[in-house]
């Protein structure tokens, strides 16, 4: 007994199990080989695989983008995908006048528009300004010959009253006044 602790005492605790493995060198050598390999996409070979079993058919490209233009993808922006595939579908659906294209397997109420609204609604609008607006602006039908002209501009009676000094006028006020008689007979009332 008394070795035993001296033991213990001098190398630490004993260990009551093995070693045990905790390298895997098949793992880090398949770590080597794919840094070294080329890099694969698997999840598109496995898209790709399992839409050709089911349709018989490969991907078709969803939108023909030409070159050199800029497309959004948010829908309040001008040029955004989702328009542009719109305006793609319409075209094969104006192509193809034997069939009917709906939202819904079920019901025919949920048509796909043919026609965009929004630019009919756009080249209308153009068309309406067109009518009368010109390529400088509006043009107003009441043109003035001076345009620095005040809006509020008095008429030429106030214009003549104005030229006459304050004074002036104030003085001939007061003397009109000051002329006046009441004349109660005129008015219709009783004098007392």
């Amino acid at each position: 007994m008394e070795e035993e602790e001296s033991d213990e005492d001098d190398h630490g605790p004993q260990k009551r199990k093995a070693d045990t493995d905790c390298k895997n060198l098949e793992f880090s050598k398949s770590l080597k080989r794919r840094d070294l390999e080329d890099k694969k996409d698997i999840l598109a070979e496995n898209f790709m695989a399992v839409h050709n079993a089911k349709t018989g058919n490969g991907l078709k490209p969803r939108l023909d983008i030409p070159d050199g233009m800029e497309v959004f993808l948010y829908g309040g922006q001008r040029n955004n995908i989702w328009d542009m595939q719109k305006e793609q579908l319409r075209k094969q659906i104006q192509a193809d006048p034997g069939n009917f294209y709906t939202y819904s397997k079920n019901e025919m109420s949920g048509a796909f528009p043919v026609v965009n609204e929004t630019t009919i609604a756009h080249t209308e609008k153009i068309q309406s300004e067109a009518r009368w607006k010109t390529k400088a602006g509006f043009d107003y039908l009441m043109k003035t010959e001076n345009i620095n002209e005040h809006p509020k501009k008095p008429d030429e009676a106030k214009l003549a009253d104005l030229k006459v000094p304050f004074v002036v006028q104030k003085a001939e006020h007061k003397a009109f006044l000051m002329g006046a008689q009441f004349n109660a007979a005129e008015l219709g009332v009783e004098d007392f």
